[in-house]
């Protein structure tokens, strides 16, 4: 996904993890200087690949939004191996206006 040009990145960045807000559609030069990081955080999602270590010594907490179709809960919840310290979850609701048509009339 990372090697798709502008428009079909965006387009399957909204289809796999929804709308962006309508404020970042609608200026182009804001979508310019998102793009180089949200491109770099595509490439490290479809390149990392984890290996075990021993747990961190400092807390952690994961934010995960409620309605998320990408992170089911439980994977979220599965940081919680990755400390010895106090862990934490927050759950934020989901986000309510976007670029495309709702996903009843998207084409």
């Amino acid at each position: 996904m990372r090697h798709l040009d502008r428009e079909d990145f965006l387009r399957e960045i909204q289809n796999r993890y929804g709308e962006f807000p309508a404020v970042v559609c609608g200026d182009s030069e804001l979508l310019d200087l998102l793009l180089p990081s949200l491109r770099a955080d595509i490439e490290m999602l479809e390149t990392y690949r984890y290996s075990p270590e021993r747990p961190l010594d400092c807390p952690i907490t994961a934010y995960g939004g409620i309605l998320d179709r990408t992170v089911p809960q439980i994977l979220l919840r599965a940081w919680r191996a990755q400390t010895t310290m106090p862990f934490n979850t927050i759950w934020s609701p989901p986000a309510t206006s976007g670029c495309l048509p709702s996903r009843q009339t998207a084409s």
